[in-house]
């Protein structure tokens, strides 16, 4: 094990960010052991789903394969999502403490350390720019032109980035509420139709 772990320090480009995410866990459960923080069996189990989900290891076959390759059994994959549990359920907790501003200023903090901040303050001014010049009354014209289903697919398939539609991913996501997330995909929706539009004519030309 040593060994893997003296080899990713060494090859893998972003060590230093995995490092980190891993002291972070650690972290956490000290302080959810200080804090008495106890999660459910119910709360793992949908740790457990959440993450064989998002790693495609939905089948029993594949999630096995998976154990056997991560050198660990049933119960060391049971105690992972334990820990994963206790952070997620201090993150709700501080979510829920922050109220309205939700987790806006410690992402905008935390693209700002990863130098990550402008590259996204500078997308959504294009975005936005896009929007107000061919989209002037984007909600009272636009709001119910395409159902949400259609949006996540067509920005999954622009972007290769995953939305869910359950209230606690929305939340952790930052969004007040559904219609916040809805009027975010719509306004990207609408800028990538434009541009295509616009490069369409382009070429025709």
């Amino acid at each position: 094990m040593g060994n893997i772990a003296g080899y990713a320090a060494l090859h893998l480009p972003d060590f230093d960010e995995v490092n980190l995410h891993a002291s972070n866990r650690a972290l956490v459960q000290i302080l959810a052991e200080l804090l008495g923080v106890d999660v459910s069996q119910e709360a793992v189990d949908k740790e457990s789903r959440r993450f064989r989900s998002q790693q495609n290891l939905t089948e029993e076959t594949a999630f096995t394969d998976w154990l056997s390759e991560n050198d660990l059994i049933l119960e060391e994959f049971n105690q992972l999502m334990i820990e994963m549990a206790r952070c997620r359920h201090l993150q709700n907790w501080l979510l829920t403490r922050k109220a309205n501003e939700r987790n806006t200023k410690i992402l905008l903090d935390e693209l700002r350390l990863q130098n990550r901040y402008k590259e996204c303050a500078d997308a959504v001014a294009e975005r936005e720019r896009i929007v107000r010049e061919y989209y002037p009354n984007l909600i009272e014209e636009h709001a119910d032109d395409v159902p949400i289903s259609q949006l996540m697919i067509e920005h999954q398939r622009s972007t290769g980035c995953q939305v869910r539609l359950r209230d606690e991913w929305i939340k952790e996501a930052g969004f007040l509420d559904f219609d916040l997330l809805k009027l975010e995909l719509l306004q990207s929706h609408l800028a990538r139709k434009a541009s295509a539009t616009v490069e369409s004519s382009s070429s025709q030309e």
